[in-house]
């Protein structure tokens, strides 16, 4: 599986990523984005719990539009103008004084989403990646505050320590594996459609908890 020592760091996931997205499908691509939009819901739907201001139904409704333009829906231009301007209304602002507890978990799993929704209409693999690299930093920062709750200050000795303790963390390797099955599935599969799109949703193990095993 994936040396989860190489992609951890934002460079290296997209120094991975990248070229192996590039030589898929524009609707695979998608594909990808919708996947880690898909296992960050949980996440969405557990704070919103906390904070009425959320809008899961807004978000899964979104998620579903984006999964059925992978799966080779006619999904009209103005629908999806419609789901990005309403999902990034949801992007919460995290200078905001009044943001909302856990913003950033929250800008991963709406800005997966906003991601997704933007590869659809994009013919760049830049938008894909960056739905993906919205589901690591969730992971990332989950287990950092696990690890080590409440470290806000590291000394320069620590860093390399602290990352591999991440690193190493069960939920990343996790993570990361799920994104290298998700790679190979869809390298492996010449054409998307309904059928396929519900094989890859169920690649992921834990039907409806998060990436963080939230739900």
């Amino acid at each position: 599986m994936i040396n989860v020592r190489q992609l951890t760091s934002e460079r290296d996931y997209n120094a991975w990523v990248t070229p192996r997205l590039a030589r898929l499908p524009l609707r695979h691509q998608t594909a990808y984005a919708a996947d880690s939009a898909e296992r960050q819901l949980g996440t969405y739907s557990f704070l919103a719990r906390r904070d009425r201001r959320l809008r899961p139904d807004t978000l899964r409704e979104i998620t579903n539009t984006v999964w059925g333009y992978v799966a080779g829906e006619k999904v009209p231009e103005a629908k999806l103008a419609n789901s990005q301007e309403r999902i990034e209304a949801l992007i919460p602002d995290l200078d905001d004084s009044h943001a909302p507890e856990n913003a950033s978990l929250i800008l991963s799993a709406a800005g997966a989403v906003a991601y997704a929704v933007r590869s659809c209409i994009s013919e760049t693999t830049t938008n894909a990646r960056a739905a993906g690299t919205c589901a690591i930093e969730a992971v990332h920062e989950w287990v950092g505050n696990l690890l080590h709750p409440g470290l806000s200050v590291l000394k320069p000795a620590e860093i390399t320590a602290w990352q591999r303790s991440i690193d190493q963390h069960p939920l990343m390797i996790r993570e990361l594996d799920h994104v290298q099955t998700v790679m190979q599935f869809l390298s492996e599969t010449a054409e998307l459609d309904h059928h396929s799109c519900r094989a890859l949703r169920g690649l992921w193990p834990l039907r409806n908890k998060s990436n963080i095993d939230l739900e």
